[in-house]
């Protein structure tokens, strides 16, 4: 449990993509200092869990040498380190390798790169391309993150093609290459009203019932947003939605602010029945209250539940309802961790 720290390093983009979950933007400039990042890390690393520093925005880059410092802080630690991008900055494969080597020395364990019909309309496929290239030549682990859309231009044939290389789908739970490598998805569309958005304009799974799973991210990663708050989502809810920051580092301790979300009825009732459960529950008590009929993702849904009004009311009068049952559904989990963490220790 919470294995992966998440730094949303700063809210600055040299670009405005459509659909931005954490509204990211030129005119914006809040940024996590090296201090709090660090301090971050120490507590986490006490707690004896973590494995995984992500750096991500915005666009982390832009942090410079703050940037290059945690990595080179995480390796220390022995902590693995992934940064995610959208390689703005590598604009020639002079430029990309000059500033990948850096890194490389520093001990960054990955990289990922965005690439897709948002990014692409403001960042050129040939930086992709260098990023990608650069990684393979310094031996770093790239990850290129791709979506689809209706309509997209940037297909994966067509990303093959602008970085003339074979590319091999990504596969959880699997042994996947270094390089040369994408993980695909559907694009979720994020924003305001995002429930007025018409079924004709989102481009769905033909098959897929995740959408109905539990959520199995929450619990998993520890989120830091540029703010210095404790987020129980890595960006898909946007930062507004009060029940997503369980707090301030300024305020309280990480330990207290973990201890507190592992205990939030929303945290929980998100990893043991998932966004459809709380979708089941708002129906039950207003039927009134309409869904669509599939979501592109358990993300989609979730963010379409607490950013509108109608279902936050329905969260508000009886949520509390749920608080029993969760709490023996959670017990009933914690003693199944339980019991895998002894039958690995024992075998």
């Amino acid at each position: 449990m919470f294995g992966c720290l998440v730094f949303s390093t700063t809210d600055r983009c040299p670009i405005e993509c459509r659909f931005c979950a954490a509204g990211c933007s030129p005119r914006k400039n809040h940024r996590l200092s090296f201090t709090d990042m660090a301090a971050a890390v120490e507590a986490m690393v006490a707690l004896g869990r973590l494995k995984v520093v992500v750096f991500t925005g915005g666009e982390p880059f832009l942090l410079g040498d703050t940037l290059l410092r945690m990595v080179r802080y995480c390796a220390d630690r022995s902590l693995k380190t992934r940064i995610v991008t959208n390689a703005y900055w590598a604009g020639t494969r002079q430029k990309a390798k000059q500033l990948l080597r850096m890194y490389a020395d520093a001990g960054l364990t990955e990289l990922n790169i965005s690439a897709d019909d948002y990014h692409q309309a403001f960042i050129p496929i040939g930086n992709v391309r260098n990023g990608n290239d650069v990684c393979r030549e310094l031996g770093i682990p790239c990850l290129l993150g791709h979506k689809v859309m209706k309509g997209c231009q940037m297909t994966l044939a067509n990303l093959e093609r602008a970085l003339g290389r074979k590319l091999t789908l990504f596969e959880y739970h699997k042994r996947n290459p270094d390089n040369d490598v994408v993980l695909t998805g559907y694009a979720v569309p994020v924003a305001k009203n995002m429930h007025l958005i018409p079924d004709d304009e989102i481009l769905y799974p033909d098959v897929d019932e995740s959408w109905k799973r539990p959520c199995d991210s929450v619990m998993e990663n520890t989120v830091i947003t540029c703010f210095k708050e404790l987020s129980i989502c890595c960006g898909m809810i946007p930062r507004a939605v009060p029940e997503v920051i369980v707090g301030s580092l300024d305020d309280y301790p990480i330990e207290e602010l973990i201890e507190r979300a592992n205990a939030d009825l929303i945290v929980n009732w998100l990893a043991l029945e998932g966004p459809y459960g709380i979708m089941k529950f708002i129906v039950k008590h207003k039927p009134d209250i309409h869904f669509r009929h599939r979501y592109v993702s358990r993300c989609h849904l979730c963010s379409e539940i607490f950013t509108r009004a109608d279902c936050r009311r329905v969260l508000r009068a009886f949520a509390s309802d749920k608080i029993v049952e969760m709490s023996l559904q959670r017990a009933l989990w914690d003693y199944a961790q339980a019991k895998l963490l002894q039958g690995a220790r024992s075998s």
